[in-house]
C-alpha cells in the first residue's frame, strides 16, 4: 500500500537520569579496559547450563571479583563457549562463535596496545579514553584482518579503511613509508575508486580462507599475493597505474592489522574530525580551570586540558559514522544557528537533561535521537542542516549513530556503576519501522 504523505513527529519518554560530575567521572583506566587475558586461572563454566548468560556456582565473593573484571569475566565464557563448539560442532550459536574468537584475537597484546592508545593520545590530543571507547566500539580491540563492511573494506583493531589509512600514511616520515612499503613520492588519497583497489585482495584471501567464516580473516590471508593475481581487476588503466594501485594496497594490507599502527591511524583520524566538524563553542566547553584535571590515577598521568569524555570528542568519534551531518543533527533538535554553536555559552549554560548545568554527551545522545521529523512518503528523517537547507538520512543510521557515541562512553566506565550514557532506542531497537514505537 502506498504511504500517504505525513511528517510524523519522532516522540521520546521522559527518562530519569542522575546528575554525573562530568570534570570527574567514575571511569575505568584505560589499561583496565583494553582486553587481556584474566591475571587468574579462568573460573570454571563447564558446568553451566546456559552458557550465553548464567553465572557458574562459586562464591558470591569469587563472582563479584569477576564481575569487576569485565573483560577477563568475558574471556572465560567465551573459551568455554569454543571447547564445546569443538566438542561438539553445531552446538554454539554463530553469534557465540564469533564474539567468543575475537575475545581470544583481543586479549593479544595488550601491552603494546595500551602504550599505543596512550603515545597516540598524547601525540594527536583525542583523549586516552575517548581513543579506548572508539576501538573498543569498533572491534574491541580485536587484532582483525581485512573485512567487506559494505565495500569499505575496513581493517585492523580500529577498522580503517584505505583512503582513511593513506591520509595517515602521508603524514608519516619517508623511513616509517619506506619501512611500511609506502610510496614515497605521494598518494592522491582522495580517489573515488581507492577503497575498490582492496576488493580482489580480499577476495583472493576468501578463497585462502576456505571454510572458515569471514570474519577469520586475518592479515596472513591477504599478504604475499602477486601483481599478477589482481592486475586483471583493473583492466581499465594502463600498467603503471596498476602497479601504483598494487603497491599502495599491499602495502595497506601488511600494515593495517598491526595494532600499534592501526591505533595511530585511528587517533588520526578522530583529530581530523574533532578539527572539521566540532563546533568551536563545544570544543571550549567542559576543559579544566589553570590547575585542574582528571584526578584517576593511571599508568601514566592524565594531564589533558579537557574532560575525560568530553561531549566535543564524543561528536568527533560520531562524526567518523555520520561526517558533519551529527552536528547538524544536534544544533536541529535544539534550535541552534551556527553562529551559536560557536559560543561556549550557548552549551556552558545549557539545561542538561540530567539535571547538571551545562551540555554533556548524555545531551549530545538526545539531541542526534531526538532530530527531525520522519517522512513516510520517502521513510526519511528530515530537518535542518546549519546552513539552513533540509537534510535527510535514514532512520536506521540516525538511531544507530547515538547507541554508537553512548557507548564509547559506556566501555570505559567503572565496573558496577549505571551507564553514564544510555542509549535511547529501547525494546523496539533500530528497526526501519520502530520511529513510530513510542
Amino acid at each position: 500500500m502506498k504511504h500517504l504523505f505525513a511528517m510524523i513527529a519522532i516522540v521520546f519518554p521522559v527518562t530519569g537520569f542522575a546528575a554525573t560530575n562530568w570534570a570527574q567521572p567514575p571511569l575505568q583506566c584505560i589499561e583496565n579496559v583494553i582486553p587481556a587475558q584474566a591475571s587468574k586461572p579462568c573460573i570454571d563454566f563447564s558446568g553451566v547450563e546456559n552458557i550465553a548468560k548464567d553465572d557458574p556456582a562459586v562464591s558470591a565473593a569469587e563472582l563479584e571479583w569477576w564481575k569487576n573484571h569485565k573483560f577477563a569475566y568475558s574471556y572465560c565464557r567465551s573459551k568455554e563457549i569454543l571447547r564445546r563448539e569443538s566438542a561438539h560442532p553445531g552446538s554454539m550459536t554463530p553469534g557465540s562463535i564469533q564474539i567468543s574468537w575475537m575475545r581470544m584475537m583481543a586479549a593479544k597484546d595488550h601491552d603494546a596496545k595500551v602504550n599505543a592508545v596512550y603515545n597516540a593520545s598524547e601525540k594527536y590530543g583525542v583523549p586516552p579514553h575517548i581513543l579506548t571507547g572508539a576501538i573498543m566500539q569498533e572491534s574491541i580491540f580485536s587484532n582483525l584482518g581485512v573485512a567487506d563492511d559494505g565495500g569499505n573494506f575496513s581493517c585492523g583493531i580500529a577498522q580503517i579503511n584505505l583512503v582513511e589509512w593513506c591520509s595517515w600514511a602521508e603524514t608519516q616520515s619517508a623511513t616509517k613509508k619506506l619501512a611500511m612499503g609506502w610510496p614515497t613520492t605521494g598518494v592522491d588519497c582522495n580517489s573515488s575508486v581507492a577503497r575498490e583497489y582492496v576488493k580482489p585482495f580480499y577476495e583472493i584471501g576468501l578463497k585462502r580462507l576456505g571454510k572458515l567464516p569471514s570474519y577469520r580473516l586475518e592479515t596472513t590471508h591477504t599478504q604475499n599475493i602477486p601483481l599478477s593475481a589482481v592486475a586483471g581487476a583493473w583492466s581499465d588503466v594502463a600498467d603503471s597505474e596498476k602497479l601504483r594501485r598494487y603497491k599502495i594496497t599491499k602495502s595497506f594490507l601488511d600494515n593495517c592489522g598491526t595494532p600499534v599502527d592501526a591505533i595511530h591511524a585511528k587517533a588520526f583520524q578522530l583529530k581530523s574530525l574533532y578539527t572539521n566538524y566540532v563546533p568551536e563553542g563545544l570544543k571550549a566547553h567542559e576543559t579544566y580551570s589553570p590547575g585542574q584535571k582528571f584526578q584517576l590515577q593511571c599508568q601514566r598521568p592524565l594531564n589533558a586540558r579537557v574532560y575525560p569524555v568530553q561531549t566535543a570528542w564524543v561528536l568527533a568519534v560520531g562524526a567518523y559514522n555520520a561526517g558533519g551531518k551529527v552536528q547538524d543533527a544536534m544544533a536541529s533538535t535544539n534550535g541552534w544557528s551556527r553562529t551559536e554553536t560557536s559560543s561556549r555559552s550557548t552549551f556552558l549554560n545549557y539545561n542538561s537533561v540530567d539535571g547538571n548545568s551545562g551540555f554533556n554527551p548524555k545531551d549530545l545522545v538526545a539531541s542526534v535521537y531526538k532530530a527531525g521529523r520522519y517522512n513516510s512518503q520517502i521513510e526519511k528523517v528530515q530537518m535542518m542542516d546549519l546552513s539552513g537547507k533540509q537534510m535527510q538520512w535514514g532512520w536506521f543510521k540516525q538511531c544507530i549513530l547515538q547507541r554508537h557515541m553512548a557507548r564509547v562512553v559506556q566501555h570505559v566506565t567503572r565496573p558496577g556503576q549505571t551507564p553514564l550514557v544510555e542509549s535511547l532506542e529501547g525494546e523496539a531497537g533500530c528497526s526501519p519501522t520502530s520511529y513510530s514505537r513510542k
